[in-house]
């Protein structure tokens, strides 16, 4: 395993177990703090690794190309995605450099850091940091960074949206995530469908009956031109005779995805949560995830799932940085947040 993939594995736990020791609890039964300072630092280490990952890794070498070749494209090609040609194009003309290393630090700092605004914003300055901590280790952020770098730029934008509680404020990151990437449409129907119909057993209905039409093998594939394709590479993803990615009913990805469903599922059960805004999370996360089983056959799936997977850490630290759960509160967050660092590992290794 290369050097750089193992360090971002470890990363998130080293740095979440050190703020541990060194810290002292912010008041009996509560969480303890974490220093900002540390936040950042791992925040930019995470990004500098990310931006000088290895250049030939997955699309990284697409990516150096479009931005070596952006002004001709620019000038003469009709490119569907509109706003991240019009970024590459700006980032381009701003550092006037062939040299494709400063487009993957400045990118690689936007989405590493747009984690950071979501966290700081929907928490208070002493929590904020476990957000971007707990982001990093999940199941598809590095490869997000590195790999599917245009998808995960979008979806930098979607949580700088979703941290916003202006309803103009979100709008424009919302344009922008879609004008990025067409996949993110999904995400902001999702978004808004939940937020005024947050009815979680009804979407985890919805999840049970796309499980079974899964397990039986159906799917939307066939019917991908009819939907227009949500993003111009969904279809080659679809139709792609890749025999080295691990194709088919990925249980260990359903496994993944039903890990936090489950454990939110009980703490709202289990402390009678009702906060309408932590419902709709969990409501928008099955809906998104109902939606990737139906095309969970095709090849990069995870570039799907991971649609809904960026919500996990959000779904886990909300409770706790908003008070929905005082009860033996450090404990339980460090089970939550540690099973999934860890079980990230064991996917990686595998």
């Amino acid at each position: 395993m290369d050097f750089r993939r193992l360090l971002v594995l470890v990363l998130p736990i080293i740095v979440y177990s050190i703020n541990l020791i060194i810290k002292s609890n912010y008041g009996k039964g509560r969480l303890k703090t974490i220093s900002p300072t540390i936040a950042i630092i791992h925040a930019i280490v995470f990004s500098l690794i990310m931006a000088y990952s290895d250049p030939e890794f997955g699309d990284k070498k697409l990516y150096s190309d479009f931005y070596n070749n952006i002004i001709y494209i620019y000038m003469h090609e009709d490119y569907k995605d509109s706003g991240w040609m019009a970024y590459v194009f700006f980032i381009k003309s701003f550092v006037n450099s062939n040299n494709p290393i400063y487009f993957f630090c400045i990118t690689a700092f936007i989405y590493t850091f747009s984690y950071c605004y979501y966290g700081y914003r929907t928490s208070s300055t002493k929590f904020w940091g476990y957000f971007i901590i707990l982001a990093s280790g999940m199941m598809g952020f590095y490869s997000y960074g590195v790999n599917t770098i245009r998808n995960g730029f979008a979806l930098g934008m979607i949580m700088i949206a979703m941290a916003n509680k202006k309803w103009y404020t979100q709008i424009p990151f919302f344009l922008l995530a879609f004008t990025f990437h067409k996949s993110c449409l999904l995400v902001i129907l999702a978004y808004y469908f939940a937020k005024y119909y947050s009815n979680i057993k009804v979407a985890s209905i919805i999840w049970i009956i796309c499980f079974f039409a899964a397990a039986a093998g159906t799917s939307i594939l066939p019917y991908m031109d009819a939907l227009g394709g949500l993003d111009s590479r969904i279809e080659s993803y679809a139709f792609s005779e890749n025999e080295d990615y691990n194709r088919g009913f990925r249980l260990d990805f359903i496994v993944y995805s039903l890990i936090p469903a489950i454990i939110c599922l009980y703490w709202i059960i289990k402390y009678q949560i009702e906060d309408k805004k932590y419902r709709s999370l969990l409501t928008m996360y099955i809906l998104i995830n109902a939606f990737w089983l139906l095309v969970i056959t095709m090849p990069y799936t995870n570039r799907i799932a991971y649609l809904s997977w960026f919500l996990i850490p959000t779904l886990i630290t909300y409770p706790f940085f908003n008070y929905l759960i005082t009860y033996n509160k450090q404990k339980m967050f460090n089970m939550a947040t540690l099973l999934f660092l860890f079980v990230h590992i064991l996917f990686a290794i595998k």
